[in-house]
C-alpha cells in the first residue's frame, strides 16, 4: 500500500510539474502573442508612417512642378506684358508728343514771365492760377492717355493672361492624373 501510495503520490507531483509547465508554457505563449501584436502594430504604424511620407512627398515634388511652371508663365506674361506697353506707347507716342508740345511754349512762357518779371501781388496770383490750370488741362489730358495706354494693353494682356492660367490648371490636371497612375 505503501508503494502505491508513494506511486500515487509520484504521478501527483508529475502531473503537478506538468500542471506547472503547462502553465508557464501558456504563460510564455501569452507575452509571445502580446510580443506578435506588438510588433504588427509597430509595422503598420511604419507602413502609415511611409504612406504619408511618401504622400508628403508627391505632394512637395506637386507644389515644387507648380510654382516652377507659374514662375515660367509669369515670365512669360511679364516679357508680353512689357512688349503690349511699347506697342501702347508706339501707337499713342504721336498723340503724347502733341499734348506736349501743345503746352510747352504755354508753361516755359508763364514760368519766365513769372521768374523774370515783377508783378503787382494780384497780377502774379492770376499768373500762377493760369499756369496751375494748364498744368491741371495738360495733365487731364495725358491721363485719358495713359487711361487709353491701359486699355490698349488689357485688351491684348487680358486674353494672354487667362491663356496661361488654363496652361497652369491643365498642367495641374495633367500632374494630378500622373500622381494618381502611380
Amino acid at each position: 500500500m505503501r508503494q502505491l501510495h508513494s506511486l500515487a503520490f509520484d504521478i501527483l507531483i508529475d502531473l503537478l510539474l506538468q500542471a506547472i509547465v503547462l502553465f508557464l508554457l501558456l504563460n510564455k505563449r501569452k507575452g509571445q502573442e502580446e510580443l506578435a501584436k506588438a510588433q504588427l502594430s509597430s509595422l503598420n504604424k511604419l507602413r502609415s508612417l511611409r504612406q504619408l511620407s511618401q504622400q508628403s512627398f508627391m505632394e512637395a515634388d506637386f507644389n515644387t512642378r507648380m510654382v516652377e511652371q507659374r514662375e515660367i508663365e509669369n515670365a512669360k506674361l511679364q516679357k508680353f506684358v512689357a512688349q503690349a506697353e511699347a506697342d501702347a506707347d508706339n501707337q499713342l507716342a504721336a498723340r503724347k508728343k502733341d499734348v506736349e508740345d501743345a503746352y510747352k511754349l504755354k508753361l516755359f512762357n508763364l514760368r519766365a514771365l513769372l521768374e523774370a518779371v515783377k508783378m503787382k501781388p494780384d497780377e502774379r496770383q492770376a499768373v500762377e492760377k493760369q499756369l496751375q490750370e494748364l498744368q491741371k488741362e495738360r495733365g487731364a489730358q495725358i491721363a485719358e492717355l495713359q487711361a487709353e495706354k491701359r486699355r490698349l494693353v488689357d485688351a491684348k494682356v487680358l486674353p494672354y493672361k487667362a491663356e496661361a492660367e488654363q496652361r497652369i490648371r491643365d498642367m495641374a490636371q495633367q500632374q494630378h492624373a500622373q500622381a494618381i497612375q502611380q
